[in-house]
């Protein structure tokens, strides 16, 4: 199961947190465990995995350590093993509900940073940019969408062709034409994979468009679910390297494809942050945040082990 959630390229962390969990579930059901510690320990091992499938999506970590924690006080509960799947089960389906109007909140807020007649730029594909978009579409504003490719996987082209059959009016460029068009915009408005102390991490890309941003004083907002946040000591910032293939196709004894998907971005290049609590300042960020609580079973991550992937 895990080597599905590591072989998708193309989905969000949203996305990617929810099916995560749905997985989570479907392993809790199809277990057959005799006892509640037996099947707290296999749920570690399942979740663990997914971790190591998708190392760069803070709200997979996060949304799997709230199953475990979940997981590991039914384990010591006195009910029986199936009294287990079924409380954990509930707790993980109210806590999806939860995420799923967090989402609804979040293009609410986000539609308030787009005024009429704006032009939007955006980076990458993300549910919630997509969300917000089409969010305001429907308040009745006239906007435009400035939507960059995305390669090697063309995933803006995807999300621009989505937002198109909701009747949102984009213009889809080549990534090399980002300089070209960024004083066309009014805001810059991308999601994140995982939120650290001090940086945002998101598709490799996101801080070259962001320094054009800052040059040309368009205000940068990124929008992302407070569960994305993850600071370092819990889980290392990693990436490996992709398929070359996705690249260029042709080998060569002097070539090297260099096929690198995610990078770090300071959190001080924007202008504010749009989550399912409101819009918020870099200043006001930590706060908002809060500090996560992480069980000891998902502590202890190495580089090597979240880079060399592992399959569920």
């Amino acid at each position: 199961m895990a080597l599905n959630i590591k072989g998708d390229n193309i989905s969000g962390a949203s996305i990617l947190g929810r099916r995560c969990l749905d997985l989570f579930l479907d392993c809790l059901q199809r277990g057959r465990e005799r006892s509640k510690e037996d099947l707290f320990e296999q749920l570690v091992v399942v979740g663990r995995d997914l971790i190591k499938a998708q190392p760069s999506m803070a709200s997979v970590f996060n949304r799997i350590n709230f199953a475990l924690s979940v997981a590991k006080d039914a384990s010591v509960q006195t009910v029986s093993v199936e009294e287990a799947k079924n409380l954990i089960s509930r707790e993980i389906r109210r806590y999806q509900n939860e995420n799923e109007k967090a989402l609804e909140r979040i293009a609410e807020f986000g539609s308030q940073i787009i005024s009429g007649w704006d032009t939007v730029m955006t980076y990458s594909a993300s549910s919630l940019v997509e969300a917000i978009l089409i969010c305001t579409k429907r308040s009745g504003k006239r906007f435009t969408v400035i939507v960059p490719e995305s390669r090697p996987m063309f995933e803006g082209t995807r999300m621009a062709l989505r937002l198109c059959q909701q009747e949102v009016k984009c213009s889809l460029i080549v990534d090399a034409a980002i300089s070209k068009f960024i004083d066309r915009a009014n805001v810059l408005l991308v999601g994140a994979d995982r939120v650290t102390e001090d940086t945002l991490v998101n598709k490799v890309g996101t801080r070259g468009v962001a320094l054009l941003a800052k040059a040309a004083s368009v205000p940068i907002y990124a929008a992302f679910e407070t569960d994305k946040f993850l600071p370092r000591r819990y889980l290392p910032v990693v990436d490996r390297q992709q398929d070359p293939a996705q690249i260029c196709e042709t080998t060569d004894q002097y070539l090297t494809v260099q096929n690198i998907y995610f990078e770090e971005t300071p959190l001080d290049y924007f202008f504010g942050f749009v989550t399912e609590k409101g819009i918020v300042s870099p200043e006001e960020l930590g706060t908002t945040l809060g500090e996560p609580s992480v069980i000891q079973e998902l502590t202890g991550f190495s580089s090597v082990e979240l880079t060399g992937g592992s399959q569920c």
